[in-house]
């Protein structure tokens, strides 16, 4: 249950006539953006892959909640329903996608779609009712969660890469599009045999055998996709009708695999930058090159300051610290510490040959030893490559307060002459506990005015002593926000745009 809203504590307040004890507050740690950087990282990946995310990256289940919102409205044209509504129609679109992922779990345990925690009791079970409160509850979960049409999930990219459209009335009716239609007749023919059953024929309530579900598994498994289902996906993804970013993007991607980077799909994003890798962008792809080189980029500098926030928190499990003693163990642990300015600290970090991606590896090296020592080194050197490939202005997208590359590039120009100490002082004060400060109280406050999460979200405060943990604060170990890459290469290969294959490697 949510929290009060603050109207609702004011108006208990005011009735009260005498002091009373509250109930404990147990806010739970959270928050995975600590720093509010990571938008500026979604940003980046919309001028190259704009229109998919990190779930999405199968064929099949496109084609199959595609179809389920014709054959729903067919069903209720063909039963002369002159006025229908949008949640009777949901309701079967909901079925389906329980009943195509059911099937394929009752198969194989393994299979890449989501759900799989909620389907867990139906894997023995030997029917599944589309009926009553359990179901009813089942609907609205899956809906923001676990169902293919989620926002998390095929949802967004359903409509942005047109496979479906929203039927112009404002009910929240969707209709198939013109492109996706020959790819949902091919399904339909391959489900032909089974579209007497009432889990296809009807809407409203059901219940539907375990041995019906896993005779239809085959008939529209992943594995099974048809030459027009593939097609239609590569026109989609990539081709005429195709957002022109995501087009470029993805000849990009084809691109440097044909130039030697394979598979591989470390290589691949490499190599997508250019130098100093040895693929070299044809001209045309130039542009989109450069973008996907600032969106690495801005994955590296994101990661680094994340990591070297989580850095400092360690260093405050025993007690409070000054900033000072924080940066002098920086300068302690990664080398350079002779070095007089912040200029000749940066320079004395940089790696002849590396690229954004070599980094963000290296980081992800450093965070799997268990005192994190390797961390200060790798940071430096993040942080030199970082600012030396910083833009001269920000993207129109760029809001100040999740501090752009090129804000903190200006930031850095003006303490170049100065000692490294200061440079640190201002990274640990500025760019880290006072981003984290801004974004946490800020996330707080729409939060409570809301009556939504009760999350703590601030790990660190001012004390006498220094920087301090707060209460059941704790350092988490920050990941590489995923950059769409995998998807956009594993829709491809379904489709047919990638034709060889390297064993072991991208499936």
């Amino acid at each position: 249950m949510a929290a009060p809203g603050l109207d609702v504590l004011i108006g208990q307040a005011a009735m009260r006539a005498e002091p009373a004890v509250t109930s404990a507050s147990l806010p739970r740690p959270g928050g995975v953006d600590p720093l509010g950087l990571r938008q500026i990282n979604f940003d980046l990946m919309d001028q190259v892959f704009p229109g998919v995310n990190n779930i999405a990256r199968h064929i099949r289940p496109f084609v199959v909640v595609a179809w389920a919102w014709r054959r729903a409205a067919q069903i209720a044209a063909r039963g002369g329903v002159v006025e229908i509504r949008v949640e009777e129609l949901r309701d079967f679109v909901d079925r389906i996608e329980v009943l195509f992922v059911w099937s394929q779990f009752l198969v194989d345990r393994t299979v890449a779609l989501p759900g799989s925690d909620v389907l867990a009791p139906y894997l023995t079970s030997q029917l599944f009712p589309f009926s009553g409160p359990v179901w009813a509850r089942q609907k609205e979960t899956r809906r923001l969660s676990t169902g293919l049409s989620a926002p998390i999930n095929y949802g967004p990219a359903l409509r942005s890469l047109g496979w479906l459209e929203e039927v112009p009335d404002a009910s929240g009716a969707m209709r198939v599009t013109q492109a996706s239609t020959a790819a949902i007749d091919a399904l339909e023919a391959r489900l032909a045999p089974f579209l007497d059953h009432p889990a296809f024929s009807i809407l409203g309530e059901m219940e539907v055998r375990r041995e019906d579900a896993l005779a239809w598994a085959d008939a529209w498994g992943l594995t099974t996709l048809t030459a027009v289902e593939r097609q239609t996906m590569a026109t989609l993804l990539a081709g005429s009708v195709a957002d022109p970013k995501r087009a470029a993007g993805v000849s990009l991607a084809l691109a440097a695999m044909s130039e030697g980077a394979g598979d591989d799909v470390t290589l691949v994003r490499r190599s997508m930058c250019g130098p100093p890798s040895d693929f070299q962008p044809p001209e045309a792809l130039e542009g989109v090159s450069a973008a996907w080189r600032r969106t690495q980029v801005r994955q590296l500098f994101r990661l680094a300051l994340e990591v070297l926030f989580a850095w400092a928190l360690r260093r405050l499990e025993d007690r409070p610290l000054p900033t000072g003693r924080l940066v002098a163990r920086m300068l302690d642990t990664s080398g350079g510490e002779d070095a007089e300015t912040t200029t000749t600290w940066l320079a004395g970090a940089a790696g002849a040959g590396q690229a954004a991606t070599d980094l963000i590896a290296e980081i992800e090296t450093a965070l799997t030893s268990s005192d994190w020592s390797d961390v200060p080194s790798a940071v430096r050197r993040a942080l030199a490559l970082c600012l030396s490939e910083a833009p001269q202005a920000p993207e129109g997208f760029e809001r100040l307060e999740r501090l752009p590359l090129a804000v903190a590039a200006r930031q850095a120009e003006g303490l170049r002459s100065r000692p490294p100490s200061e440079f640190l002082r201002h990274v640990f004060e500025v760019w880290l506990f006072g981003q984290h400060t801004f974004w946490s109280v800020g996330r707080g406050l729409s939060d409570a005015r809301a009556a939504g999460r009760t999350l703590l979200r601030l790990r660190v405060v001012l004390e006498e002593g220094g920087w301090a943990l707060a209460p059941n604060a704790r350092a988490s170990r920050p990941n590489p926000t995923p950059d769409r890459l995998a998807t956009i290469l594993s829709l491809a290969r379904e489709a047919g745009l990638i034709t060889h294959r390297v064993p072991g490697q991208l499936g």
